[in-house]
């Protein structure tokens, strides 16, 4: 994934380079810079992060206003763990090129790890909002409005999440975790219900049924989704 939003930033860096605001006889400025910005890329991809960050540095220095230099550049401090210099970096390219959505996702997972969930949460919506169908953007955008107690959001991003991609459960266990949460039994039994077909070998997605058909009094059902987390896992003492 890295790779590939670096390959982003190599085409929108060239880009931004050549329409600068040098003067057209400095074209062989314009080309030093962007054969440095691919340098940096290069050292990124190799993971020469000193090589990376002198390069991308040349590249600000003879461009203040390339957005994408400065994204990388923060790209290159998160990779040594410099978050400050990382978010420094990432803020300064946004500035510049707001809807840089590169530096939106890298700025937005930096918050994310750091757990500074309101400070993410602008930023995500934003990547969503520009990869409607993305499945990993709804899944992250679902999982920071959960983290700040905004359930009914979390609930429909993580419902679009598996609207994009019906057979991956990860949308649904994380909707099973909402409707526990708002004790809605109903929804949580219909998403176990839909879990169990996308992983039927699962005992414990059979359990949590038998579980909820004991609580509502139906012990024929329950019976079954017990036989059904046996039937996976045999060897399990606690089913018995």
């Amino acid at each position: 994934m890295r790779k590939l939003l670096i390959k982003t930033l190599v085409l929108s860096g060239l880009v931004l380079i050549g329409a600068g605001s040098a003067p057209a006889q400095n074209t062989s400025v314009d080309k030093e810079a962007a054969a440095e910005f691919e340098r940096g890329v290069a050292a990124i991809q190799a993971g020469k992060w000193d090589a990376a960050l002198a390069a991308f540095k040349k590249v600000t220095q003879k461009y203040p206003n390339a957005a994408p230099a400065y994204v990388n550049l923060g790209i290159v401090y998160r990779a040594r763990n410099d978050n400050k210099n990382a978010e420094a970096m990432l803020k300064k390219g946004l500035s510049l090129e707001p809807s840089n959505l590169v530096g939106q996702r890298m700025l937005a997972d930096l918050y994310i790890s750091q757990r500074k969930w309101k400070e993410a949460a602008p930023l995500v919506r934003k990547v969503a909002a520009a990869a409607p169908d993305d499945f990993a953007s709804r899944m992250v955008l679902g999982q920071v409005e959960f983290s700040l107690g905004n359930l009914t959001a979390a609930e429909k991003e993580w419902k679009k999440a598996s609207s994009i991609d019906p057979k991956n459960p990860a949308p649904l266990r994380s909707l099973a975790g909402i409707y526990v949460a708002k004790r809605q039994t109903k929804d949580l039994e219909s998403t176990l219900k839909a879990l169990q077909k996308i992983q039927p070998d699962d005992p414990r997605i059979a359990l949590d049924l038998a579980g909820m058909s004991v609580q509502s009094g139906d012990n024929e059902e329950a019976v079954t989704w017990y036989k059904r987390a046996l039937s996976a896992d045999p060897e399990n003492l606690f089913i018995l």
